[in-house]
């Protein structure tokens, strides 16, 4: 699968759209294929960007952004509330991988349903509410 990806610590200079091996859900997690996924640009500021939950740094290559819109593409063990095809709206771990990607991992438990009236990719509409 195709990703951005930091091998070393910089700003979006140092992003590489690269070849990365797809990541596979575990239990209480699902597999997302993903349709759209935000660019926060203080994310290269964050704690999780460049450490592990125990304070370590982080291996490379890291894969940011962490909110998505896309579909179930696969489920880990005990992952019930979902099916795979369902379109989906969620966050990933900050401590982890992120959406810029075409798959990522997330926690199947704090997921949303996307709304069907929505698209996966929004434009605001700009229409005067007078």
């Amino acid at each position: 699968m195709k990703a951005v990806r930091l091998h070393t610590h910089g700003g979006p200079e140092a992003f590489v759209y690269e070849e990365a091996p797809q990541p596979h859900p575990h239990a209480g997690e699902v597999l997302v294929r993903v349709h759209a996924a935000a660019v926060t640009p203080t994310e290269l500021l964050w704690g999780p960007t460049w450490k592990t939950r125990t304070g370590a740094d982080r291996p490379f290559p890291i894969i940011l952004g962490h909110e998505f819109s896309g579909v179930i593409a696969a489920r880990g063990a005990g992952v019930t509330d979902w099916a795979v095809g369902d379109p989906v709206y969620g966050l990933n771990d900050w401590f982890a991988d992120g959406a810029q990607t075409e798959y990522c991992v997330a926690p199947a438990a704090p997921l949303a349903p996307k709304p069907r009236t929505l698209e996966h990719v929004q434009q605001p509409s700009c229409r005067s509410r007078h």
